[in-house]
């Protein structure tokens, strides 16, 4: 009965995470559609922003589930060294735009 408590609970959480970005994306682009003439450049832009980082957010959640699932699965993982410029270089790339102005320091 508990586990199947905690596959309901994962199962509401997993749809929350889908669905939340999906209604974002959903939204802004009809309102960019249906009120094409009355949004300024700059709403357009910021309209635009919006879907591309709620699409890179719906991206990264489905990929992250397919790698639990591997895992899950049985896949073997391939571990190797990164350098950790590498890899705080490539988290810093992904993040630009939610970082834009904002400064990081190491």
């Amino acid at each position: 009965m508990r586990s199947e408590e905690l596959r309901g609970a994962l199962l509401s959480a997993v749809s929350h995470d889908l669905r939340t970005p999906l209604a974002t994306i959903t939204a802004t682009a009809t309102r960019l559609r249906d009120d094409e003439r009355r949004i300024s450049d700059e709403e357009r832009r910021e309209l635009v922003a919006s879907i591309c980082d709620e699409a890179a957010h719906l991206e990264q959640f489905v990929s992250n589930l397919l790698d639990m699932t591997r895992v899950q699965a049985g896949m073997k993982l391939e571990r190797e060294w990164v350098p950790l410029e590498e890899l705080i270089g490539a988290a810093l790339t992904r993040l630009e735009r939610q970082l834009a102005g904002r400064p990081v320091k190491g």
